[in-house]
């Protein structure tokens, strides 16, 4: 849908470059017809939802194999090893698969490009590395800066960020912070939690509205969900914090 930041890219670059662009209506389609439309339009490139993604997968029997496609973009939501292993099932060897990081305000921030043959260190598919133009970097509740392998919100520092918001000055000023050390640069507070791995690459882990406490300990739900979607009796699982009283207590919801 052109309504989301990503359309630019997708409909943009694929018509100015000379190809052919092919929406798909799900509403009206549904998943069932998904594989045999991919296979006679002779997809090369495929930007599901993950959600949508992880039905369409269920769909398919051992068999079928989608030989034309090379490249399949995903995001905005985690991907999981479990996915990784299950998508290599029904693309071909050369397909690589392109997990980005982006936002409406700032456009792409990471991307990790994964092939069959790379190796994830945890469950979760990492957010990646820096784009060109883009510098990661991890604050603390106070805006300090954070090391390596700890835990903050995300924010971006770039020469090509936004304005703000159109009409919402507040707003932009509480989230767009100017750089003392280059007039020309600003930083974008994403409200959104990471880490930074030694090698630069970021762990993207829920939103920072998300963190929660339990009995004193601060918890990032979305490492818990991570952590369920190791069992293999678990398909999909949400975690949330409740209060039960004078107690508050983590529940997660999960399909088996």
């Amino acid at each position: 849908s052109c309504s989301f930041g990503v359309s630019s890219a997708n409909i943009f670059s694929t018509l100015l470059n000379g190809a052919r662009l092919c929406p798909y209506n799900i509403k009206e389609q549904g998943l069932t017809g998904l594989a045999q439309w991919l296979a006679e339009e002779g997809i090369t490139r495929l930007h599901p939802p993950v959600t949508f993604f992880r039905r369409f997968l269920d769909t398919l029997s051992p068999e079928i194999i989608f030989p034309a496609v090379r490249y399949i973009a995903l995001g905005s939501q985690p991907i999981y090893k479990r996915d990784v292993a299950r998508m290599w099932q029904h693309f071909p060897s050369e397909c690589i698969l392109v997990h980005s990081y982006a936002l409406t305000e700032t456009g792409a921030i990471a991307q990790i490009i994964l092939t069959r043959n790379s190796e994830l260190a945890g469950n979760v598919v990492p957010a990646g590395y820096p784009v060109d133009g883009r510098e990661i970097i991890i604050l603390d509740e106070n805006g300090g800066c954070l090391g390596i392998n700890q835990v903050g919100e995300i924010a971006v520092k770039s020469n090509n960020l936004s304005a703000g918001y159109w009409q919402q000055p507040v707003r932009s000023q509480s989230k767009f912070l100017p750089d003392p050390a280059d007039k020309n640069r600003r930083t974008f507070l994403t409200g959104d939690l990471g880490r930074l791995r030694p090698d630069g690459c970021l762990e993207h882990l829920g939103r920072k509205d998300f963190q929660v406490k339990i009995r004193g300990y601060r918890v990032e739900l979305a490492e818990v969900e991570t952590a369920l979607h190791t069992l293999d009796a678990v398909k999909e699982a949400v975690v949330t914090a409740q209060e039960h009283g004078d107690d508050r207590r983590l529940i997660a919801y999960w399909v088996p």
